[in-house]
């Protein structure tokens, strides 16, 4: 039977769930930061606020020159991560083949609904899908659907916000024709760069070209299988805990502001160890990469005694991670992490001689995850030198708002 899978992508996800919980900023420019003064950085706008040239990563200082009326909203993850899970569950009402993606998006394996056997049929059922997921969890989400994930995922893209797509065999060559090979997932920028060279210009090229599972190898076949239909990746709806994370990203600009390089990593860091408690694992050994414009790498790797998913005890580790491999006068382009040596968090025996510290940080990470959990991100917030006192952590301040959005 062939298979029917669907990709099901939240829009704009962390400005939607802001949005949601607050009707005032409904059809205005929102900003989701990492922290919104002026040295935070935009980590989503919302599409009301992207015609304007800000993207992910944007420094607010930038974002708010290129739209004065825009409104910051600090993140708030423990509530992204229970969206994200109520999103989940009902997704796997219509299927028990769910696997989450990342923490906005799925795939649904929905092979054998025999009334989904024609692309007027399959439109309906996402549209469908779409107006429950928005009443039920109050989000807008696009969905595609194809035979394989990769096409799945690619249909997903097509007509976003909101869009809905079905990639068949009566349209996906043309489809596949129109997209450039950067546009496939999985295709960064190097392998584009390689690609081009050997001719390969659009998506369509790594679908009609057999050579390219020689050429590229196993990713190559996955690629080829994939493009044309062939689910060669099925729905795994229960997956193993994840051996290492990892999480690298692209400035906007190239940057040779180290507070702002700095700045950027720890809001990835953030994002990673909210990905590490999702498993429900710890990490043994963080690495630390900065990417020059040249693309030249440089990293840094810190070895812990007892694991941790813990930004108390990592932020003072990556602050000298990064003090050892920045260099002066270079131009940045990307910085990340790669975590490893994951395992379980389990509770764990303390050491012998700094046993009181590590309970202490324990228990404050607890209280603070359960605090956050049930009052909102910013009831408390780690003391950072590089913050300026007068700063209130409990507040949410749009660039101009009136004063019932100060306080969630």
């Amino acid at each position: 039977m062939e298979r029917l899978i669907a990709h099901c992508d939240a829009d704009c996800f962390f400005a939607a769930v802001e949005i949601r919980d607050n009707p005032f900023l409904k059809r205005k420019p929102v900003l989701v930061c990492n922290r919104t003064d002026n040295r935070g950085i935009v980590v989503t706008a919302s599409y009301e606020a992207r015609p304007f040239g800000i993207r992910a990563g944007t420094p607010v200082y930038q974002a708010i020159q290129l739209c004065p009326k825009a409104l910051l909203v600090e993140t708030n993850f423990h509530r992204y991560s229970e969206t994200s899970r109520a999103l989940m569950e009902l997704l796997r009402t219509l299927s028990p083949h769910v696997q989450p993606y990342s923490i906005d998006e799925a795939f649904v394996d929905l092979t054998g609904l025999p009334e989904l056997l024609n692309s007027e049929a399959c439109v309906q059922y996402a549209q469908m899908l779409q107006l429950r997921i928005l009443n039920e969890i109050g989000i807008p989400v696009s969905i595609g659907i194809a035979s394989s994930k990769l096409l799945a995922k690619i249909a997903s893209d097509l007509n976003k916000p909101r869009g809905v797509a079905w990639i068949n065999e009566t349209n996906r060559r043309t489809i596949l024709s129109k997209l450039p090979i950067s546009a496939v997932p999985g295709v960064g920028r190097k392998t584009a760069l390689r690609l081009s060279a050997y001719g390969y210009t659009t998506a369509a090229d790594l679908a009609s070209r057999s050579e390219i599972q020689q050429f590229m190898g196993s990713q190559g076949r996955y690629f080829y299988a994939e493009l044309n239909g062939e689910a060669l990746s099925p729905v795994a709806s229960r997956t193993q805990p994840p051996k290492s994370l990892s999480h690298l990203r692209t400035f906007p600009i190239f940057t040779a502001d180290h507070e702002y390089v700095l700045s950027y990593a720890l809001q990835l860091l953030h994002e990673l160890t909210e990905r590490l408690r999702w498993h429900e694992q710890e990490t043994a050994e963080i690495q630390l990469v900065l990417v020059t414009k040249d693309f030249s790498h440089r990293s840094a790797t810190h070895r812990f005694e007892t694991a941790t998913a813990s930004e108390h005890i990592l932020i003072p580790t990556i602050k000298e991670l990064f003090k050892e491999i920045v260099e002066p006068g270079k131009l940045y382009r990307k910085t990340g992490f790669i975590m490893s040596k994951l395992q379980p968090a389990f509770p764990k025996q303390y050491s012998l001689f700094n046993s009181e510290k590590e309970a202490k940080n324990d228990a404050l990470n607890t209280t603070r995850d359960a605090l956050e959990k049930r009052f909102g991100k910013h009831v408390m917030s780690l003391s950072r030198r590089s913050v300026d006192k007068s700063r209130k952590s409990t507040t949410m301040r749009p660039s101009t708002a009136p004063e019932e959005l100060i306080k969630r």
